[in-house]
């Protein structure tokens, strides 16, 4: 989703794909290199909501309902997470990476 906002806010030709397998292999999303730095730290804050998320949904029974009820919810989440972040990156500010470089 965050490939998919970014590409909305300037304007680009939206040609990603949604593919489950790619979670499970070597993915880099089509962003410039600054923006999946940002990405990138913040994989462990995502973790930590996802699995927030699955003990919510494992405490209050409804892996028990259909798959349906319960997943689309979860995957909504992620979604909407992940274009907020996108909408608040500042396109002008590449320091995070210019650190990244530069760190000794």
């Amino acid at each position: 989703m965050v490939e998919v906002t970014y590409k909305v806010i300037v304007g680009q030709e939206i040609d990603t794909t949604f593919n489950v397998k790619e979670a499970f292999e070597y993915h880099e999303p089509d962003l410039p290199y600054f923006i999946q730095l940002k990405l990138t730290n913040q994989v462990g804050k995502m973790a930590i909501i996802s699995i927030k998320t699955l003990n919510h949904i494992e405490r209050n029974d409804y892996r028990t309902m259909d798959f349906e009820v319960w997943f689309l919810p979860y995957l909504l989440l992620a979604s909407s997470i992940g274009m907020m972040f996108a909408q608040e990156i500042d396109l002008n500010d590449d320091s995070e990476m210019q650190h990244y470089l530069h760190e000794e």
